[in-house]
């Protein structure tokens, strides 16, 4: 139980840092824009939030996990980092579309590789159109 308590404060501690770190991002000129951290002070404070639950039910006895983590969770961070790494060299619609054909395929147990490859195509098309092409947002 320490370790799932201290892995609780570890994540609160990271949502603050993100929390605090986005506040501390420059001020958009233009008027009506919320701003570049406003993104990320919704992150850090999102994270903070889920720490704080996560907690709660880690100190009332309600967490059924048998370990710290799952190999399964374990994999599907490892994937979501493959997607962080892969960006600059491929680009974000690519990374995410790769990303969430192996979130599929990993997640259906290597069944249904059409499914997996229909879903990758749809993250790359809504990455590239919605936000590539529709709100004219750079992507890496």
């Amino acid at each position: 139980m320490s370790q799932k308590v201290g892995f609780g404060v570890l994540m609160m501690g990271a949502g603050f840092v993100t929390f605090v770190m986005a506040e501390e991002l420059p001020a958009m000129p233009s008027t009506g824009d919320v701003g570049a951290g406003f993104m990320p002070e919704i992150v850090g404070a999102a994270q903070i939030l889920l720490a704080l639950v996560y907690l709660a039910n880690v100190l009332r006895g309600r967490d059924r996990a048998s370990g710290l983590f799952s190999v399964r969770s374990l994999l599907l961070f490892l994937i979501f980092i493959g997607v962080a790494v892969a960006t600059p060299w491929l680009g974000l619609p690519v990374a995410a579309g790769l990303g969430a054909f192996a979130g599929v395929v990993y997640a259906e147990g290597g069944k249904r590789w059409a499914l997996a490859a229909l879903t990758g195509f749809a993250f790359w098309a809504l990455t590239q159109i919605g936000f590539g092409w529709l709100l004219d947002v750079p992507l890496p």
